[in-house]
């Protein structure tokens, strides 16, 4: 494939995901993706493009599609000079949450931890990015039952969040995942603390919500566990009225 159509079915990806023809786009994108040959002329701009591609697919939940545009853009930057290296990070940890959105958490955590590792070495240009990085690696040390791992990186995830944005719903995700690490450690009573937080602050913003009921669910789990009857019926009990609600909503 010339370099030429490389172009051209790029372009026509782009054209046809702007158009909303998503299906359309990924065959054009997937016979881009087949194109091989090096060209010093063509790499950069068409890493950068995969990259935006593989961004565009994962808006959509194309994820296999967005890996492999991710994969072939970070082949070809991380070995750019000119590349900062927290842009190299972002870059690998969307190719990660592809992995984790596929449930591939085998093959997500390398990535993972190649995105922490880049970004350490950014240094401050990538403090914002750091919390997601860091619940994305906790996230698949978790899947992996590698709790230990995962419990210290979901406090360190919390922890810049708060540094960087105080009260967030990154944080209070994060305490829900962080109580769920607990929870299968059989640590209740910090698992309690931390599903209350969450809970607490997706009802203090915005009240019923997918989150919240997320945070409920994960509770009344705990407290099946526990074997607290009396909390779990209240827990269960407001599932219920936030369920209910969001039907309301969705109607």
């Amino acid at each position: 494939m010339p370099t030429e159509l490389l172009q051209e079915k790029i372009a026509a990806a782009i054209a046809s995901f702007n158009r909303g023809g998503h299906e359309q786009a990924e065959a054009f994108c997937r016979q881009a993706l087949a194109f091989k040959e090096p060209s010093e002329l063509a790499d950069r701009w068409a890493a950068e493009a995969f990259g935006n591609l593989g961004m565009a697919f994962m808006s959509v939940a194309k994820f296999s599609t967005a890996e492999l545009c991710l994969e072939r853009c970070i082949n070809v930057l991380e070995n750019d000079k000119n590349i900062h290296p927290s842009t190299l990070a972002q870059l690998i940890s969307n190719r990660a949450s592809c992995f984790l959105a596929e449930e591939k958490f085998a093959e997500a955590l390398p990535l993972c931890e190649k995105a922490w590792g880049v970004a350490e070495l950014a240094g401050k240009s990538s403090d914002e990015q750091r919390p997601v990085f860091l619940s994305n690696l906790a996230s698949a040390y978790y899947k992996l039952e590698r709790f230990r791992e995962a419990e210290c990186y979901y406090k360190l995830a919390i922890e810049a969040a708060e540094n960087i944005w105080g009260d967030h719903e990154l944080v209070a995700v994060t305490q829900n995942n962080l109580a769920n690490c607990c929870r299968d450690q059989e640590k209740y009573d910090k698992a309690v603390e931390l599903y209350n937080l969450s809970i607490a602050h997706f009802t203090d913003n915005g009240g019923a919500s997918p989150d919240l009921a997320f945070s409920l669910n994960s509770y009344a789990d705990c407290l099946r566990k526990m074997g607290n009857e009396t909390e779990l019926a209240k827990v269960t009990a407001r599932l219920a009225e936030v369920e209910e609600e969001l039907e309301l909503q969705a109607d």
